[in-house]
């Protein structure tokens, strides 16, 4: 086989999985988490700088039974010519950072809150 037939081969493989991934998982976001996207709960926009804007977005996801919940936080930064979205899938976790977002709150100026 010559490298052109097996570089094409592979690169088919992979477009294939991301399509299949996308099928199963009931869109790009639901790819993206690994998960489907169950519900969007709400979202927080931070101050923009200059041109740069950032939203955090947070979704209940579910996995292949019922009983399976994650919390998702989507992070999205855009800015002229420029997109970009990362996706935070917590479990466990998700008590622990609502711990740590409570002490940051209580730490801070009362105008930060």
């Amino acid at each position: 086989m010559s490298f052109e037939v097996i570089f094409f081969a592979l690169f088919f493989c992979v477009i294939a999985y991301f399509v299949y991934s996308i099928i199963r998982h009931r869109g790009f976001k639901g790819a993206m988490f690994g998960a489907t996207v169950l519900s969007s709960v709400g979202e927080v926009s931070s101050p923009k700088r200059g041109l740069m804007s950032q939203k955090l977005k947070v979704h209940i996801l579910g996995g292949e039974s019922p009983t399976d919940r994650w919390v998702g936080l989507e992070l999205t930064s855009s800015a002229p010519g420029s997109w970009s979205m990362t996706p935070i899938r917590l479990s466990a976790e998700t008590r622990k950072l609502i711990a740590l977002l409570e002490e940051a709150i209580a730490r801070a100026p009362s105008s930060a809150a």
